[in-house]
């Protein structure tokens, strides 16, 4: 069972911090680059990293739900 609680709380936070670039308080550091960069969409960046925390999310829900 403690086995089982650790890898559980490794997925939990890999879950996790793939989301983190999409949160609304991380599109603020998020704007700074686009601005640097002078990308024609502001949320350029953003959306570039939704799509990767997205594929993240579905990888490591599917052991999560298994170990739970």
């Amino acid at each position: 069972m403690r086995q089982s609680r650790e890898l559980t709380d490794v997925v939990g936070w890999t879950l996790v911090l793939p989301q983190m670039p999409v949160t609304s308080v991380a599109a603020h550091f998020n704007l700074i680059p686009a601005a640097l960069l002078e990308l024609p969409d502001r949320y350029g960046v953003i959306k570039g990293q939704a799509s990767t925390a997205m594929i993240v999310l579905v990888v490591n829900m599917c052991p999560l739900y298994y170990l739970i």
